[in-house]
């Protein structure tokens, strides 16, 4: 890579020469990296303790919960920069819509993003037939 950079260099100069301009030392100097740039890892322990809390505290406030599952690459373990949770949720009934069910659940001050997955045990039990795949990646997961 310098060498790439010092005959880019001397190409340079010598253009700037042609052109009749003077190259100033350091006119063509890399400039360093952004200060700005914070690059964090997330502990996973940490993940899953609070996941494991998240979980409690919803079973505590939310007798209805069932069932709770874990999946995805956190579970796989396989998370990468910006890997979040997700978590199945199955409730015995509601009648709120989904969104309206997630909404009402989601964590403030989880430490990664985490989606969450609603499904009344009428859905979840259609899921498998409707939608296999998505069945297959959820189950795959570990109940919490």
């Amino acid at each position: 890579m310098a060498n790439r950079y010092a005959d880019w260099l001397r190409q340079a100069q010598a253009d700037l020469r042609h052109a009749g301009h003077a190259l100033q030392a350091g006119d063509y100097e890399p400039k360093p990296s952004s200060p700005s740039v914070v690059i964090k890892s997330v502990n996973r322990a940490q993940v899953e303790q609070a996941v494991a809390n998240y979980v409690a505290a919803l079973r505590e406030a939310h007798p209805e919960i069932e069932r709770a599952i874990w999946f995805g690459s956190w579970v796989t373990g396989q998370p990468g920069p910006g890997s979040d949770v997700d978590l199945c949720l199955i409730v015995g009934a509601s009648d709120k819509p989904a969104r309206e069910r997630t909404a009402a659940l989601l964590p403030v001050g989880f430490p990664v993003g985490i989606d969450l997955f609603v499904y009344t045990r009428a859905e979840w039990e259609r899921l498998s037939e409707t939608h296999p795949s998505w069945y297959a990646a959820i189950i795959a997961g570990r109940d919490v």
